[in-house]
């Protein structure tokens, strides 16, 4: 038993193997002799305490050893458990950074769809849309084109910044070919 708890099954099994066997072989050393102690008992006594202490010294070092390689697979198991513990807390950080831009990003497309329903003039919704967009979406530059009436090419309607306006007064459209 001691030797299941403190080593493994295994260990256990051989000792007990190995008591069984001495079972025997003093059973059949003494059967049926009635047993007397000799003269020199003592040295045989003292013999016999020293390899009791000599087994019992074997056994404490392989219940410390392994014990000691029990501790160092559980501090192994610890660090790989940490280990794993601060990527899914990372993954889970980056997660939530992730929901929070689609939930931004989500609320911009809403407050574009509620600046389209409020707005009655195109230009002015076009130049109130791509303004939102830019600024929510952290756009550097934001265009609206629509067709011309031929629908060979697409004319600027609304941008951002400067350079967008710039653009738009001066009538910009791009050829709707494959180059454009």
């Amino acid at each position: 038993v001691m030797a299941s708890l403190l080593i493994n099954w295994k260990a256990s099994a051989v000792v007990t193997a190995l008591s069984i066997a001495a079972g025997w072989w003093l059973a059949s050393k003494t059967a049926g002799v009635p047993q007397t102690l000799q003269p020199d008992s003592a040295l045989n006594y003292a013999r016999d305490t020293s390899i009791v202490f000599i087994l019992i010294g074997i056994l404490t070092y392989l219940v410390v050893s392994g014990l000691r390689r029990a501790l160092d697979r559980s501090k192994a198991s610890e660090d790989e458990l940490r280990k794993h513990n601060v990527e899914l807390t990372d993954l889970r950080a980056k997660l939530e950074d992730r929901v929070a831009e689609r939930t931004a990003q989500l609320n911009t497309s809403a407050e574009v769809g509620r600046i389209a329903a409020a707005i009655l003039d195109p230009e002015q919704l076009l130049d109130e849309i791509v303004n939102v967009i830019a600024n929510r979406f952290n756009f550097y530059y934001v265009a609206v084109f629509t067709l011309n009436a031929r629908k060979d090419s697409a004319v600027l309607r609304a941008a951002t910044g400067a350079a967008g306006q710039t653009l738009k007064e001066g009538g910009h459209k791009l050829p709707l070919n494959v180059d454009s």
